[in-house]
């Protein structure tokens, strides 16, 4: 399953793949509902930037978008009908932004849209290489781990090629960003975590094993 937390830190979207998803109050403890899952088996779900609606994956294209207010479904049209999975990824700190990615068989695409407005701002391939996980950083930096231990990391401002190289001895298992974006931390299958700066790839710290 997954947790997602609202922007303002006072709800938490407790999800079950094929199941359910329970929303939370963060100072009762209280269950406030359980919402209804239409569509199948959603792949991810995320708070829209202003908390006041939950999105979460579908196919064809498409996100299902509840209303904690009006309690109601709706839907949220990318036009992309030929994605097989369409998942909300994370909403941009301090903005009206999010992003998603969606899957088809000619790839994955991550694209930044202006929830309000249901406006396409940004869209970003995924790596020709084939890769197992991935993130996407406040600012447009993507990264994406392979499973032969090397990890691409692709600038968004200004633009640039994609960068490999390779963090750790063995495998990458997960990368994270700081909200800001101008950190990201990589952890390896060798028990060791490193902390690195976006722009230099300049690690900081010593590597932190566990």
């Amino acid at each position: 399953g997954l947790l997602r937390l609202s922007p303002d830190s006072r709800r938490i979207a407790a999800f079950r793949f094929g199941g359910e998803c329970s929303i939370w109050d963060m100072d009762t403890g209280k269950k406030l509902e359980t919402l209804p899952l239409p569509g199948g088996v959603p792949g991810n779900c995320q708070f829209s930037p202003d908390g006041k609606q939950l999105l979460v994956g579908a196919p064809s294209g498409k996100l299902r978008v509840w209303d904690f207010e009006l309690k109601s479904w709706s839907e949220f049209d990318t036009g992309r009908a030929n994605a097989d999975y369409t998942w909300p990824l994370f909403y941009v700190p301090g903005t009206n932004l999010f992003w998603l990615q969606q899957a088809s068989r000619a790839g994955v695409q991550f694209d930044l849209w202006q929830f309000d407005g249901r406006r396409l701002v940004r869209e970003l391939a995924a790596p020709t290489k084939p890769f197992w996980s991935c993130n996407v950083s406040s600012r447009g930096d993507f990264a994406a781990i392979h499973s032969d231990g090397s990890f691409t990391f692709q600038k968004s401002s200004p633009p640039s090629a994609q960068t490999n190289f390779w963090p750790h001895r063995r495998g990458v298992l997960d990368v994270t960003f700081t909200p800001d974006g101008s950190l990201f931390a990589t952890a390896g299958d060798d028990g060791s975590a490193r902390l690195w700066e976006a722009d230099t790839f300049h690690e900081i710290l010593p590597a932190l094993k566990g």
